[in-house]
């Protein structure tokens, strides 16, 4: 069977096995923002400092940022059932370790061991469709997977919130490892063993790893990976870390007036993916587009740091969740740029960079907004002005440094 194509035989199931991934893309979400509604509970509980919190909800993003060069090889060399079924061990397992930890540093090991385990959860999803799905299908199907797996932040909301509220945050563990475990089954259920895995069975792992630096290697690369590492990044400092001293110390709007914000960018942000998915023109013109966008959303968050009055900049902020899904478009050209047999270590390459991204951009703008508060000027501006900044810059570098030489095949 050629890539890209669906085999007559599995049709019918390859829907049901994207599913199952999408189920475990899902949860990936919600292990991914669960510290966020839970801080107040484990602050009190353990006592911890912000510091600590902030170490807390990091460890998910660094341990899956450094998991993605195993998960690309592993999935170029066994496929994403495989993958999956051995990551996602690791996820409940983390899991367990979260909700039972009495100390700090459990919790950090636990989030760590989370991290791991979600790492390949979108990446199998995107190489199944690459795989099993023709190539001018890829970016409409991946904005729908970006759009569903927006779900799993929608579950650590109000829905979660409600769980500790009752119980514990130990319970809401609880209920998302019963539901974790349910897309563990989904996936040994109803993947298929990929038959389409074109990385040589002889080869060593370490040759494989190797082979990892066969895409690092490749000229366009950098650029690709220079703004990959801004777009989530930017709109993760923007709902998780800004949006609320930005309204609170310009409006001095209430908790329940910025929670209804944040509900609105996330919403906004499920949509955002779908649409990029629908409108994505081909790899003809999609980098150009993809650098129009870029310099578009650099500028709203120069707006929004500026400041124009409350409705204007409330709007910005949920339109800045909408736009943000131009991040489709990169998967895309992500996709096209490189040879079919280097696809998954393309996407952890890619995924790497972007998660890295959010990591370095919330503490950069965080000692921006610190430096501006030394100064005497509002932090969250300082802060917006930087992830702007910072954009500018990777739209430029994606410009100007070597691009793709044709669509990889």
């Amino acid at each position: 069977m050629q890539p890209g194509s669906v085999s007559p035989l599995a049709e019918k199931s390859v829907p049901l096995m994207l599913a199952a991934l999408v189920f475990v893309f899902i949860l990936s979400h919600a292990f991914r923002t669960v510290v966020g509604v839970s801080a107040e509970p484990i602050t009190v509980e353990f006592n911890a400092s912000a510091q600590a919190l902030g170490a807390v909800a990091g460890s998910f993003h660094l341990a899956f940022a450094f998991a993605q060069p195993a998960v690309g090889v592993a999935l170029d060399r066994y496929g994403p059932k495989s993958t999956v079924l051995v990551a996602f061990v690791i996820a409940l397992l983390g899991g367990v370790i979260s909700a039972m930890a009495h100390r700090v540093d459990m919790l950090i090991l636990g989030q760590c061991l989370l991290g791991i385990g979600c790492a390949p959860a979108l990446l199998a999803a995107m190489v199944l469709i690459s795989r099993r799905y023709p190539p001018e299908r890829f970016a409409a199907l991946l904005g729908v997977i970006l759009a569903t797996g927006g779900v799993g932040m929608l579950l650590t909301a109000t829905p979660l919130a409600w769980i500790i509220e009752i119980w514990s945050w130990r319970v809401g563990f609880g209920v998302l490892m019963g539901l974790a475990a349910l897309s563990w089954l989904a996936v040994f259920w109803f993947l298929e063993q990929d038959p389409t895995r074109t990385l040589g069975q002889d080869q060593t792992i370490g040759a494989e790893l190797r082979g990892l630096g066969a895409v690092i290697a490749q000229p366009h690369t950098l650029g690709i990976c220079c703004l990959g590492a801004t777009t989530y990044a930017a709109f993760m400092a923007l709902r998780g870390l800004w949006i609320s001293p930005l309204l609170t110390d310009r409006y001095a709007l209430s908790h329940i007036d910025i929670g209804n914000l944040v509900l609105a960018i996330s919403f906004a942000a499920i949509l955002g993916p779908y649409l990029f998915g629908r409108i994505d023109p081909g790899p003809p013109r999609r980098r150009r587009i993809i650098m129009w966008f870029s310099a578009a959303y650099a500028v709203q968050f120069a707006l929004l740091a500026i400041g124009w009055g409350v409705q204007i900049d409330v709007a910005l902020a949920v339109f800045t969740g909408l736009s943000g899904g131009y991040v489709t478009m990169q998967y895309a050209d992500v996709r096209s740029s490189y040879p079919t047999e280097m696809t998954g270590r393309a996407l952890s390459v890619f995924t790497m960079a972007m998660f890295g991204g959010v990591a370095a951009m919330q503490w950069l703008s965080g000692v921006a907004g610190t430096l501006a508060s030394d100064l005497g000027i509002e932090p969250s501006r300082a802060a917006l002005l930087h992830v702007g900044a910072v954009i500018a810059l990777a739209t430029f570098a994606f410009w100007r440094l070597p691009q793709p030489p044709k669509e990889g095949t």
